[in-house]
């Protein structure tokens, strides 16, 4: 999505209030900008933002591996057990 003379638009996210739409934008410097009176009035550096905040966790999420359904179970299924049989198998 093409923004403004800032850059690429990456995401675009409500106000709280629900009146505004603010967009996340990486900027041709490379750098990733918001534009919300928070970030620009930001005191930080790297300047952030919630809507920022927002953004970087959903592509953490994105990138994370997926959990695994269960744990392994060794043997007769105690945890006890289990745990001793990693610990027998990581020492070879």
């Amino acid at each position: 999505m093409k923004g403004d003379d800032m850059g690429d638009v990456l995401a675009e996210y409500e106000s709280s209030s629900g009146r505004k739409t603010y967009q996340i934008l990486l900027g041709r410097d490379g750098v990733t900008y918001c534009n919300c009176p928070a970030w620009r009035f930001s005191k930080d550096r790297p300047r952030t933002c919630k809507h920022l905040d927002k953004y970087f966790a959903g592509k953490v999420q994105e990138h994370r591996p997926q959990a695994v359904e269960e744990d392994p179970v060794y043997d007769d299924g105690s945890v006890e057990q289990s745990v001793e049989q990693a610990i027998r198998e990581l020492k070879g």
